[in-house]
């Protein structure tokens, strides 16, 4: 599990202030509280949001996996040009991050824009949002 300054270290103003596209705490979509409970039945170090680390690489990862998923269903093939046709034919997919709609089209090839962040904090060892 990742753990602040176990790894990464940054000169920044507040180092304690993170910027990313999810959190386990707080309100939770159904597909936030079903993601939840399977991480808490498989790892028994996982016993609440806090030990998800680095909860936005596990959202993140999931989403994207999610779409492709998606994606190559509708193309019915992995091959490059196929499964870009099937990503750009994804019409919605809730996510964990969010409800995507069209997440990519023939000018937007980022599901995720300016919208999708927000700023967390280190409570001790848990990463939570910074409310308000």
């Amino acid at each position: 599990m990742f753990r602040r300054g176990d790894r990464y270290q940054f000169d920044l103003p507040d180092p304690d202030r993170l910027v990313q596209t999810y959190s386990f705490f707080g309100q939770r979509n159904d597909v936030g509280k079903r993601v939840l409970a399977t991480l808490m039945a498989k790892f028994p170090d996982i016993k609440g949001p806090g030990d998800v680390t680095p909860p936005v690489g596990v959202a993140n990862a999931y989403d994207a996996m999610q779409i492709v998923a998606l994606g190559i269903a509708k193309a019915g093939a992995t091959d490059g040009e196929k499964l870009r046709e099937g990503l750009l034919a994804v019409e919605n997919y809730q996510g964990l991050i969010k409800n995507y709609t069209r997440p990519f089209t023939d000018d937007n090839h980022d599901a995720l824009n300016e919208n999708d962040y927000i700023m967390v904090r280190y409570n001790g060892e848990q990463i939570e949002p910074i409310s308000g």
